[in-house]
């Protein structure tokens, strides 16, 4: 186990760097992670859960393969609102496996605004119709920083003890990521 404060590894801040220092694409969560980071057979059931369908345009009429999609390459990409909603559901399945397996937990599932955002998306008005015409964009973002999250056996002991053991954490890996962000 690292020590507190110990850097592992980062994917750096570029599609190259990440690929030169191992890191993994997950494409749920449109992220450049460390492979301790990566949750595969996760993504891999995510990702079947039906035929996504990416594009290069808000109108959706000039589509991208998910094998290109897969290679981290875009900037800038629409996906439905149904994909949406599932990214968010995935997010926190990821973090639920990384805190049980005591494994690191990247700083995009780790951000409490995006459990706040991903609330606002399961709950909000613009989900009502999954099969609308509300697209996501997906936008390189900047390093982020992990955390290592130490399961601790007091975890089942009460909910004071389990929020301070969740809450002590090593700083451990960075991380490529993509903002979402509505635009209709």
């Amino acid at each position: 186990m690292p020590q507190e404060g110990q850097k592992l590894s980062q994917c750096g801040s570029s599609r190259d760097d990440a690929v030169s220092r191992g890191c993994q694409f997950d494409i749920m969560s449109f992220s450049w992670l460390p492979p301790a980071c990566y949750d595969e057979a996760l993504a891999i059931e995510f990702a079947g859960l039906r035929g996504w369908q990416y594009f290069r345009d808000e109108n959706r009429t000039t589509g991208i393969p998910r094998k290109e999609v897969a290679l981290g390459q875009y900037d800038l990409l629409y996906v439905s609102t149904e994909y949406h909603v599932l990214h968010c559901t995935y997010m926190w399945r990821k973090m639920h496996r990384a805190v049980l397996k005591a494994a690191p937990i990247d700083g995009y599932i780790g951000e409490y605004n995006h459990t706040k955002h991903c609330e606002e998306v399961l709950v909000g008005e613009r989900t009502k119709d999954l099969n609308s015409t509300a697209l996501m964009v997906m936008k390189v973002s900047l390093l982020w920083l992990l955390r290592q999250v130490k399961v601790c056996s007091r975890l089942g002991s009460g909910k004071d003890e389990m929020a301070a053991a969740l809450m002590e954490s090593l700083d451990c890996l960075g991380s490529l990521r993509y903002e979402v962000k509505r635009v209709r």
